[in-house]
This record gives C-alpha cells, sequence and structure tokens, in this order.
C-alpha cells in the first residue's frame, strides 16, 4: 500500500481572497491562460518567497486564489501587526503584477479560525474566515479593489473600533463607508487598489468608452458600471472620496 502521512493544521489565519475582475466577460483562449501562467509564476518566485515571519500559504485555480498568512499561539501583538502589514503590502504587489497584464481583481480579507488537511498532493482547507471572503467578494465588494472589513481589522488586533486609525496601521489606507454590491447595506471598510492609480483608472475608462460604443452590450455595460463605481469610490488622483 502507498500511504502517504495525512497532516492536519488547525490555526488562526489572514485569509486573502482574490478573483479576476470581469473573468466571465473575457476571451477564453491560450494567451489568456499563457498570461494567468506567468502570474502564478511570478507569486511562487516572488511573494512567497518574500521574509516573513510566519507562515504563509497559496492556494490557485483558474482565475483566482487564496493566501493564508497563519497567526499562531505564539503570535505576539505586536507580530500580527508585521503580519497585516506583510499582507497589506504582498496584496498591493499583487494587484500591481496583475494589472501589468491588464487584469483588474476583486477580492477580501478577512481573519479567523481556519483547517487545513494534506495528504501527498492532496489540500483541502475549510473554515468560516473562507467563506466570508468569498461571500464578500461575490456578494459585497462592488468594484475592482480589494476590501478589508475594519470589523474584521478590529477583531484580529483586540481594538475597539474608535482605535482602528492608530499609528500601528497607519501603513493601511484610510477606512470609508461603502455601500456593498448588493445593496443590502454600508459597510466601513479599508480599499486596496494597485499603486499605479492612473494606469489603473484609465484602463477602466478605456474598456467602458469602447464597449459602450462598440458592443457586446454586456461588456458595455459590466466596464461601465465598474467605470462608475470607480468614480464613485476615488477622485481622479486615487483619493477616497
Amino acid at each position: 500500500m502507498n500511504y502517504k502521512a495525512r497532516r492536519k493544521i488547525s490555526t488562526e489565519s489572514i485569509v486573502v481572497y482574490f478573483d479576476i475582475f470581469g473573468s466571465s466577460e473575457m476571451k477564453k483562449d491560450n494567451r489568456l491562460a499563457n498570461k494567468i501562467l506567468k502570474i502564478w509564476k511570478w507569486i511562487n518566485e516572488d511573494i512567497m518567497k518574500r521574509p516573513l515571519i510566519t507562515e504563509r500559504r497559496c492556494y490557485l485555480f483558474s482565475d483566482g486564489g487564496f493566501l493564508f498568512y497563519f497567526i499562531n499561539k505564539d503570535t505576539t501583538e505586536e507580530n500580527k501587526y508585521d503580519i497585516l502589514k506583510s499582507c497589506y503590502f504582498e496584496t498591493t504587489a499583487l494587484l500591481d503584477e496583475f494589472l501589468k497584464y491588464g487584469f483588474f481583481l476583486r477580492g477580501a480579507i478577512s481573519f479567523g479560525k481556519t483547517y487545513f488537511v494534506e495528504e501527498g498532493d492532496n489540500k483541502v482547507f475549510v473554515g468560516d474566515p473562507i467563506v466570508h471572503v468569498v461571500r464578500l467578494e461575490s456578494e459585497k465588494c462592488p468594484g475592482p479593489f480589494i476590501i478589508i472589513p475594519v470589523i474584521d481589522i478590529n477583531k484580529l488586533l483586540h481594538k475597539e473600533h474608535k482605535d482602528h486609525k492608530d499609528q500601528l496601521i497607519s501603513f493601511l489606507p484610510k477606512s470609508t463607508i461603502m455601500p456593498t454590491k448588493d445593496q443590502k447595506e454600508k459597510m466601513e471598510v479599508f480599499i486596496l487598489r494597485p499603486s499605479k492609480f492612473n494606469i489603473y483608472y484609465n484602463i477602466i475608462k478605456d474598456n467602458a468608452d469602447k464597449y459602450t460604443r462598440e458592443g457586446p452590450y454586456n461588456f458595455g455595460k459590466f466596464w461601465h458600471d465598474a467605470y462608475l463605481e470607480l468614480c464613485n469610490t476615488f477622485d481622479t488622483e486615487g483619493n477616497l472620496k
């Protein structure tokens, strides 16, 4: 019998979920697959090799993926800030790398208990924060960016709402009150976007202009809505409104 040991891990994690924005509207061909493959290679050769004080996991699929940053029982409060900072800058680098290939990401970041089971090449991961970030991406995040609910940051750092803007998390953008995609509520979130805002803004604007004018209709509506969401969220310099 070819028996492979089963490994089980139970740990709290910062969970990042990202998905290519508008992938359902894209032409599926080898050129698209080759671009995504180049990005996956960059993730493994760059992001996954950056120094980090905890364990980092990455699971990729088709047009999206998950990043996990472990927060174990020995992680100090100070270390949590350092891990969150690494998560923020690595997620921004991810947004920038996708933008180089003309892609935008929509996603979410949360925190909570996660469970991993591994047996050889077979890997399974489950947990409430995983369900939460997928729901945030699909139902709550209205545009081509990644959101972090303020309430989730407070849970990670055990801080009251009024303290979330202290100097230790000054690397994060300022928070904003955002109407959700499903229009059912408003959420206070931090919004992560590519660092090169002008390129990001102009590509989405150009897509909206092109497809609204030339069609097909579903492309035009999709990019027009994305452009409106961008204009409602940021000014022309990339600052939150």
